[in-house]
């Protein structure tokens, strides 16, 4: 009975931590309409690639997931009549959450980054640098079944840098998809 209480509580608790979780920003009235041409990602600051999770990612490999992630997201929002632009992203963080932290905690895994963009030809700042944080759509459940359900190191792995990349493009184009 106080186990099955405890599961509840957790639970809820876990419910409404998820929903407080920010939206990203709404960066549009500053951008504008804009064509994404080219993205970079820079993960020299990072002391590791990630952090949380035993995965073998070298920090080089993790600059090109991100980049493919990044490019994908943003290629199905960009505007082809848009200011042609460039968006570059400097990582300070890549968090995936562990099945037992799952358990504890109940947190998404994480990517945590400095988001710019500029115009190509002129340079001009179409948005100066702004943090952004974007997680793994994934459902953590605390307890046991936390542990029981959380997905392969792999998985999440992709997935967070994928909920990262949502991010950045809800972030630059207002579209809550």
């Amino acid at each position: 009975m106080i186990l099955r209480r405890r599961l509840l509580v957790s639970f809820g608790a876990a419910l409404a931590l998820a929903a407080c979780a920010a939206e990203a920003p709404d960066l549009t009235s500053d951008v504008g309409s804009i064509n994404v041409r080219a993205v970079s990602v820079d993960v020299s600051g990072l002391a590791q690639a990630v952090e949380g999770r035993e995965i073998s990612v070298s920090k080089a490999q993790l600059q090109r997931d991100l980049t493919a992630a990044l490019t994908k997201s943003l290629a199905q929002a960009s505007d082809p009549n848009g200011t042609p632009v460039q968006v570059a992203v400097q990582v300070s963080k890549v968090q995936l959450t562990s099945p037992l932290r799952a358990a504890v905690a109940a947190g998404p895994s994480f990517v945590e980054g400095l988001v710019s963009v500029m115009a190509l030809g002129s340079d001009a700042v179409v948005m100066a640098p702004t943090a952004l944080k974007g997680s793994s759509e994934a459902v953590r459940l605390p307890g046991t079944i936390g542990i029981v359900t959380s997905p392969s190191a792999e998985k999440d792995y992709r997935q967070t840098l994928d909920g990262f990349a949502e991010t950045v493009k809800q972030a630059l184009t207002g579209d809550q998809t």
